[in-house]
């Protein structure tokens, strides 16, 4: 870019836009300082429309992911995140809520040293898989079936409120310097129960996560666990390009296979905890999950299956089609869906949970 030659562009009509709007558009502050965060000034700096556009993109993802946090929190208060952070499902190394809070203590870490280095665009890049990859692809899509199905005074549901809790102050923390118009916007937005008294943002003392919920036994097995989780959506991407099965996961069921893997090892016992809880179905988005252990002598069959290496030992992961009748309130499929009534009279095939969930909100007839 010279300015001799006249290929430049000005800050201002990044910001405001040019004479032509749809081929110029206003991208706004925000846009110029995230873009000006993401490059290496160490090295030449090149920009232009796709570099632009990029930032433009990745700025219009953070606020649909604050937008969705900001609408679970609606119900959620300090109060109550404080009492959730000492309650013992989020102490449980096995949840799936503690394996997220020692993410987000990682990342914490991460955003200060990168910060205290003046790193914004490690911070950019840190945060950008945060966004798109730990909350969009992966927490995001497991915790949707609870936030709308489960009571508001559940414990699981509050403790995903807490996890949201603390992603959406992540966030706001590591973008706050360099989106601040974005983040300033985002704290309007929080209800005063978790504002407090504070006008605005950046007058907020931020407290990050105690450093001991980085401190995870579990870390390894959960890292193996993704794994698996990984291997088994390619699986399912698989069958339905060659239409084995449906586009609508909760109507398989996963097979995993720990045949390989002794009974009381830390991974068996977390995959067992987390199936007897319903939570590895969730993990999964399917209906449920059949695993076989090492004592185990027989495995179920399977549309298609593949061996995974995770170190020494060897797991088998596999898709089957799922049993039962479709659930209308979780579209989960369950053998022990029962006909009820609705308070509008209407018939409906409802689940063990969402019955227990409905008559606790005084849903029926």
């Amino acid at each position: 870019m010279s300015k001799s030659l006249g290929n430049v562009i000005e800050p201002q009509q990044i910001i405001e836009g040019g004479k032509d709007l749809k081929k110029q558009p206003a991208n706004g502050a925000d846009t110029l300082r995230l873009w000006s965060c993401s490059v290496d000034f160490t090295n030449d700096v090149s920009i232009g429309t796709s570099s632009i556009e990029k930032s433009s993109q990745f700025i219009r993802k953070i606020r649909n992911t604050v937008k969705f946090m900001l609408g679970c929190l609606q119900s959620y208060n300090l109060d109550l995140h404080k009492n959730m952070l000492r309650h013992s499902m989020l102490e449980d190394a096995s949840s799936l809520e503690r394996y997220m809070l020692a993410v987000i203590a990682e990342y914490t870490a991460q955003v200060e040293r990168y910060g205290s280095e003046f790193q914004f665009p490690k911070i950019v890049q840190l945060m950008e898989y945060f966004v798109n990859i730990q909350l969009s692809a992966f927490y995001f899509s497991i915790c949707k079936d609870r936030l709308y199905t489960l009571s508001v005074d559940s414990p699981l549901r509050i403790a995903t409120q807490a996890v949201l809790f603390e992603s959406l102050r992540l966030v706001m923390f590591a973008f706050g310097p360099i989106i601040p118009h974005t983040i300033e916007e985002v704290y309007e937005f929080l209800s005063p129960e978790l504002k407090g008294n504070h006008q605005s943002f950046f007058i907020e003392t931020f407290a990050p996560l105690e450093k001991t919920w980085k401190i995870l036994s579990t870390f390894k097995e959960w890292t193996w666990l993704l794994e698996i989780r990984g291997e088994f959506l390619k699986i399912l991407d698989e069958c339905r390009l060659e239409s084995l099965v449906s586009g609508n996961p909760m109507e398989t069921h996963a097979v995993i296979s720990l045949s390989s893997i002794p009974t009381e090892s830390n991974f068996s016992i977390l995959v067992r905890n987390l199936n007897e809880s319903n939570v590895l179905a969730d993990l999964f988005l399917t209906s449920g999950v059949k695993v076989t252990f090492e004592t185990d002598s027989e495995t179920p069959a399977c549309l298609r299956s593949r061996t995974l290496a995770l170190n020494e030992f060897t797991v088998v992961v596999g898709l089957a089609s799922a049993s039962g009748t479709k659930c209308d309130r979780c579209w989960k499929f369950s053998d022990e869906v029962q006909p009820v009534l609705n308070l509008d009279s209407s018939d409906c095939s409802i689940c063990p949970k969402c019955m227990e969930n409905m008559r606790h909100m005084n849903a029926f007839a």
